[in-house]
């Protein structure tokens, strides 16, 4: 339980949620410190207060908060799927004590009771606790020397892109191509834009994929975070309908992923987040040697 004037230690079972994954934890005590910053940080604040406009609802309201519960404290905040404000949930970022779902919905519910929230949301591995939630969105991550071990086959090639906003009108075309034969999962995603493929071209990768020679499809990563896990994430990947289906999609992950293996080293992460009904993307990370390793679930409060 949280002592006045003092925060409760969120990273002893932070990190023991997530040793087992093999991955290095030693960005979750300062990814911890800053969620709990955020819980005083006007400027965080400001990037719901300057966009929405609710009734009753103050700026101090999105900050995070730490709530404590009989079976210890939880750190957490508010968010909007999709930005809508009519779908309200509450990020629950960490907590100390053991799993005690009916204790969280209570304390939740009562916290963020402004918003009325009817869900909330946790970063899960394999909690059987979590059994039965619903995915958001899975990670996907694979260690570039492992990836580049799977052979390619030579007509599959990446050709860099010299102009993020050319590479950003393919994509746009190509995502209204997507989104024409399936509307229910293109619904739940955005083309990357030109800013996106401006800052992949600056400090990643931004690359056409090609087949014998002729453009087929984009991919682009940049590095940063997902959460607390650092690689290069996975920003944009979509090949032009007629090339659609053929396994190419993984092919150029694993060229992408020989290419950071010799530049950033064979254990450089490329991650990446992929919606729960993205079947397809779901398959080609996979395939790429990029299994999902953890889901962002949600819960029901009620």
């Amino acid at each position: 339980m949280t002592t006045p004037n003092r925060s409760p230690d969120f990273t002893p079972a932070t990190i023991a949620r997530f040793t087992h994954l093999g991955l290095p934890t030693e960005t979750i005590s300062p990814w911890l410190d800053q969620q709990l910053s955020r819980r005083t940080d006007p400027d965080f604040a400001a990037l719901f207060a300057d966009h929405i406009d609710l009734p009753g609802i103050h700026p101090a309201d999105y900050l995070h908060k730490i709530i404590p519960t009989p079976s210890g404290d939880l750190l957490g905040g508010i968010r909007f799927y999709g930005q809508h404000i009519t779908k309200p949930f509450v990020e629950l970022l960490a907590w100390t004590g053991p799993i005690d779902l009916p204790a969280w919905r209570t304390a939740i519910t009562a916290a963020w009771s402004r918003f009325n929230p009817t869900q909330f949301r946790v970063l899960a591995t394999n909690q059987p606790d979590f059994a039965g939630a619903v995915i958001d969105q899975s990670i996907h991550v694979g260690r570039a020397g492992v990836m580049a071990e799977t052979p390619t086959t030579p007509r599959v090639a990446l050709q860099p892109c010299p102009n993020p906003a050319d590479a950003a009108a393919e994509v746009a075309a190509w995502y209204d191509a997507f989104a024409a034969d399936h509307p229910t999962v293109a619904a739940e995603l955005h083309p990357a834009d030109t800013a996106e493929l401006a800052a992949c071209h600056a400090d990643g990768t931004l690359d056409f994929i090609t087949i014998d020679g002729a453009i087929a499809g984009l991919i682009a990563t940049e590095p940063g975070p997902i959460d607390w896990l650092h690689g290069h994430v996975m920003i944009e990947e979509i090949l032009a309908p007629a090339h659609r289906g053929r396994g190419i999609a993984a092919q150029a992950q694993r060229l992408l992923a020989a290419r950071l293996a010799t530049t950033h080293g064979s254990d450089t992460l490329i991650t990446g987040t992929i919606q729960r009904l993205n079947i397809a993307s779901h398959r080609a990370a996979t395939n790429a040697g990029r299994p999902a390793i953890m889901d962002y679930r949600f819960l029901p409060l009620g």
